[in-house]
Formats: structure tokens, sequence, C-alpha cells
């Protein structure tokens, strides 16, 4: 099998939603809330705290990250996946309280998402190093060009499939174009 057999076999997005989604949703299903609203702030921070640390430990299979670290991460997913709506952790804590648009439920769930974007994008980026040679510039084009032919109808709008040496040294556009692609289509990113 060849390189490029092996780079796509790997980024299919079956087998990204076992090696990768199912731990994310598996995390996000065994958290059970006790309510869909909270009283106050720190109630809220408290949740997503203990929240995050159940997903963290429940993924990597390792002990809870101190309070600070775990509040701090959790803040920090809140607020990347309420910029997408011109918010922040301030407007999730007021839907959580008024259980608007999902209430506490969708902020949790919010966070899981973002989680698994991540660690997917890492998994792919990690798949991609594997199998590109960093120091040979004609074996990264060739793998860039085949991957981007593999995958040219979804990447034509955004990239110049045409040109995969545009990406060759610097791949993660494509990686990033990817998971967008996955994102917006993919089973592997849909709850179960």
């Amino acid at each position: 099998m060849t390189v490029i057999n092996n780079l796509i076999e790997e980024l299919d997005e079956g087998v990204i939603a076992r090696r990768v989604g199912m731990l994310h949703d598996n995390a996000r299903i065994q958290y059970r809330l006790q309510t869909n609203t909270v009283a106050d702030y720190n109630s809220f921070i408290d949740v997503i705290t203990d929240y995050y640390n159940h997903h963290f430990q429940q993924v990597h299979r390792c002990g809870p990250l101190s309070r600070t670290d775990a509040e701090g991460k959790a803040t920090a997913y809140v607020n990347q996946a309420y910029r997408q709506y011109h918010g922040d952790v301030t407007a999730a804590f007021k839907e959580s309280r008024d259980s608007v648009n999902g209430g506490l439920r969708r902020v949790l769930d919010a966070i899981a998402d973002a989680i698994k974007g991540e660690h997917i994008e890492h998994y792919i980026e990690s798949v991609f190093r594997r199998y590109i040679d960093p120091v040979d510039p004609d074996d990264r084009t060739e793998i860039i060009r085949q991957f981007m032919a593999e995958h040219g109808a979804q990447f034509r709008s955004v990239l110049h499939v045409d040109r995969p040496e545009l990406y060759a040294r610097d791949y993660k556009m494509v990686i990033r174009t990817y998971v967008d692609v996955l994102r917006q289509g993919s089973s592997s990113y849909r709850r179960i």
C-alpha cells in the first residue's frame, strides 16, 4: 500500500470517528446534569469546570486537573464556542441561568464539540506528520497533491487544488480546511 493510501485510510471519516470522535461523544453522554439551569455565575463556573474535568479524565484516562487549570480551559472553550455568536462566557451564563437556547446543556455540548474539534485537528496533524517527509519538498508536494485530488471537490471553493506546491511547506491550511469540511458535513461530528 502506498503512503497516500495509508494517509487517506487513516483520515477516513469513519476512522476519525472511531479513534477520536467516539471518545468525546461518550464523555459527553456520561456526564449527567441535575438541572439545565444555574442560579448564579459562580454555580455556572463550577458546573463547566466540573464538566471539563470529567471530559478530560474520560478521554485521557487520567486523574483530574487542578481547579485552576480546568476552570481556565473550560472558560476558554466557552469563549471560543460563543465567539461565533458574538458572545462570550457571560452570554453562556445568561443562557444557562434563563434556560434559553438549550440552557446549560447547550453550553456543555459546545465545550465537548470544541474539545473534540481540537482533538480531531491534532489527530489529523499527527497523521500528516507521520507520512510527509519534512525535508523533501517534492515528497510533501506530491502527498498534498494526491490528498487534494482525493478531496478536491470539498476543497475547490477554499484552496487552489491545482497548486499543491502552495501548501506543501505549510500544510496546516489543508488540515484546517479538511477539519472544517468534516465539521460541516461529517457524521463524526454529529452527536450519538
